[in-house]
């Protein structure tokens, strides 16, 4: 297997971090999502943050699938997020 090395559409991830005025969050859920797609993780999953600094808890929704167009290749997909509120 391929090693993921980023989110695909990671250009959409850190535009909605911003609109929430919770970039600090980036790294970290980058990161977890990138380790957990490594680490076998299949199909959906999300990275749960807590922002201390607004006290607002998020999701952030991945997709992790085989390629179509390469047979080694995996895709990592930001797919949006949710709070609890």
């Amino acid at each position: 297997m391929n090693t993921i090395v980023d989110v695909e559409n990671w250009m959409k991830f850190e535009e909605e971090l911003v609109e929430l005025n919770a970039f600090h969050l980036n790294e970290g859920v980058r990161t977890e999502a990138i380790e957990r797609a490594n680490g076998g993780e299949n199909e959906n999953f999300y990275v749960v943050a807590f922002d201390e600094r607004k006290e607002q808890q998020y999701w952030f929704h991945f997709s992790f699938w085989d390629s179509e167009d390469y047979e080694e290749e995996k895709i990592l997909q930001y797919d949006g997020y949710t709070t609890d509120e």
